[in-house]
């Protein structure tokens, strides 16, 4: 006679880890919860790594996953099994692992145990190349004695890494860009790598179907993306590319059905915009949708006592102290007025569906790490073709 699982798994929203293991032992379906036999180290091991008191309750338990944001659950839905050994596991249903990351913002799995590891490698390899960090662990098992407490603790502690893998250092503006993403934009346009890798991960959440092509001038930058791309697996699904906006870019006439400029046309004089504009224009689709961030000319860096504008370029010069430097660095950028975005957007004949402007903290570097000095204010616009 087939076994059932017996519960259902514990995650909420905010769970980034989801840890898989096989099939409850008899103690926990009993319990009727994970992990249950007083001699499975799970919850020692957890409660070590984290630093935290060891969860004794259901109750505890459940809150300190969730508090972590771990998701647990395991991967066969029923089974012939006699006793707890996974040695005696047969005839074997795994449960929909694939519909339960479609619900979850997971970016790791990590496997309890060799087991789980197996039957999923056999039913899910098609997602083990998409993205999902993969982790294969020693089990906590009691029958595992080759691995004693220590050595299990110092193998699981990888899982506080994985914490941050996909952390998205979210804004308004970087946010409302990636909503914007539907299952049909299938083809889209990311100018500038101005996230870091960030947006793009998330635009494919939205959209797993989707081809994403990112570019940037910048190649240091391109290597830092890359890294975080072939990290979390989506090497081909993202393109990375040196291309620069204001030249004749390599793609058909009507290619994309969504391009995100986010925070990457003020780098640009009024004239290098025009021609950038003429491209974008071109290679978007009838209808497609065209997203833009820029800076206004409200930020504290165009008012500054120092700051110079030049009618010819569009450009404001401000100076940047840097360390104990007594010569500033000077800076160049294109503040925009809402009004003169509008004029130059409806010159091309896009379509304006709206723009607003408002104040958000950014990042002053790529990788961000570090808070920009002053609040910013951007301007934000969605047209189409």
């Amino acid at each position: 006679m087939k076994e059932k699982h017996p519960f259902e798994p514990i995650y909420d929203k905010n769970s980034k880890i989801l840890i898989l293991g096989s099939f409850p032992s008899v103690k926990s379906r009993e319990a009727n919860f994970y992990y249950s036999h007083p001699q499975n180290r799970f919850w020692r091991v957890l409660s070590r790594i984290y630093k935290q008191d060891l969860p004794v309750t259901v109750g505890q338990k459940r809150r300190f996953l969730l508090d972590n944001n771990i998701a647990i659950w395991d991967i066969v839905k029923s089974c012939k099994i006699t006793g707890s050994s996974d040695s005696n596991i047969t005839d074997v249903e795994v449960n929909d692992i694939k519909e339960f990351l479609k619900n979850t913002n997971i970016n790791a799995i990590c496997f309890n145990g060799n087991t789980s590891y197996l039957y999923f490698s056999k039913y899910y390899k098609d997602l083990m190349s998409r993205g999902i960090k993969i982790i294969p662990l020693p089990s906590t098992s009691s029958a595992n004695a080759k691995f004693t407490l220590d050595k299990l603790c110092t193998k699981w502690n990888q899982i506080l890494e994985l914490d941050n893998i996909g952390d998205f250092k979210t804004s308004i503006s970087e946010k409302n860009g990636i909503d914007l993403v539907t299952k049909n934009c299938n083809d889209i346009l990311s100018v500038g790598i101005s996230t870091a890798g960030c947006a793009e991960l998330e635009m494919l959440k939205k959209n797993p179907s989707a081809n994403i092509i990112a570019t940037t001038i910048d190649k240091k930058g391109l290597n830092y993306t890359k890294e975080i791309i072939n990290q979390n697996g989506y090497k081909n699904k993202i393109k990375l590319k040196l291309e620069d906006v204001t030249k004749k870019l390599p793609y058909d006439d009507n290619s994309f059905d969504y391009i995100y400029a986010r925070l990457i046309l003020h780098y640009l004089s009024d004239n290098e915009l025009n021609n950038a504009l003429n491209e974008l224009k071109r290679i978007l689709k009838k209808d497609g949708k065209f997203y833009i961030v820029v800076r206004s000319d409200k930020e504290a860096e165009a008012n500054l006592p120092d700051s110079t504008f030049d009618t010819e370029t569009g450009f404001t010069r401000y100076p940047v102290y840097i360390g104990r430097r007594k010569k500033p660095k000077y800076i160049y950028r294109r503040f925009h007025t809402t009004q003169s975005l509008t004029d130059v957007l409806t010159s091309k004949e896009f379509n304006i569906e709206y723009i607003k402007e408002y104040s958000e903290q950014l990042y002053s570097d790529y990788e961000r790490t570090k808070k920009s000095d002053y609040e910013n204010v951007i301007i934000e616009c969605l047209c189409r073709k």
